[in-house]
């Protein structure tokens, strides 16, 4: 295998495991709840509060075809690579190759549940589609951290404000 193509794939392995253990903004965290139980009400009120167990395949298929066409948009949609070297378009595209893999994966999956049945082929596509969705949604810019705590702590310990009273005399 070419060396060149040996390191976009090591550089991809980097770039998932790094979405792995990268910690997420407080912002992110508090926005995501709030968007996947605003976004699947309706799969879960029906049995929940209705009873109706009838259309659930349904429900899963229709927010999944939903949210990976909102991907897909954002996915097409993801910015300017003018500035970035050659390399940096590489593994972008890697990435996002990527991405559109596990994306047609879970858009193929998802037409398990158009009987109105439910599967696990169906879960699989749903919890993709909800992994897609956390990848995509948490690398966007907004939710970088610019400090870090350890700046933070700099910046309070190096404030050059006076001492209240008089102090020892």
């Amino acid at each position: 295998m070419n060396d060149n193509f040996s390191v976009l794939w090591k550089t991809l392995g980097m770039d998932i495991k790094s979405f792995l253990v990268k910690p997420l903004h407080p912002k992110f965290v508090f926005i995501a709840i709030s968007t996947l139980v605003l976004s699947t009400c309706g799969i879960w009120i029906p049995p929940f509060f209705l009873s109706d167990y009838t259309q659930i395949g349904s429900s899963f298929f229709t927010f999944i075809v939903a949210t990976l066409g909102v991907l897909a948009a954002e996915n097409y949609f993801n910015g300017d690579d003018s500035e970035k070297s050659q390399f940096e378009k590489y593994r972008c595209q890697a990435k996002s190759s990527f991405v559109i893999f596990l994306w047609l994966i879970a858009f193929i999956l998802s037409f398990t549940g158009v009987k109105n049945e439910f599967s696990i082929l169906l879960l699989i596509s749903f919890i993709m589609t909800l992994l897609l969705w956390l990848i995509i949604s948490s690398t966007k810019s907004e939710y970088d951290l610019h400090f870090t705590p350890e700046d933070n702590m700099k910046a309070q310990l190096n404030k050059n404000t006076a001492e209240p009273g008089d102090g020892l005399e």
